[in-house]
């Protein structure tokens, strides 16, 4: 084989393997971002529990006094 040849398939080896990392560390990123997402959603459920059970807790108060001013 040519010296050329293989400098030639050397190159274009090199730039697969750099285009096949930067293809990694673009997945790596976008798991990440899901995992954050992911995360944030859980804590949006949880507060959405607990605003509604305040909703519950004052809709209770709200009647309570409501009978009282009877």
């Amino acid at each position: 084989m040519s010296q050329e040849f293989l400098e030639q398939l050397r190159e274009t080896i090199n730039e697969l393997a750099d285009e096949r990392q930067f293809s990694i560390n673009r997945n790596k990123e976008q798991i990440r971002t899901i995992h954050a997402l992911a995360h944030a959603k859980e804590d949006l459920e949880k507060e959405i529990v607990d605003l509604k059970r305040q909703i519950e807790t004052l809709k209770a108060e709200n009647q309570t006094l409501s009978q009282l001013r009877r």
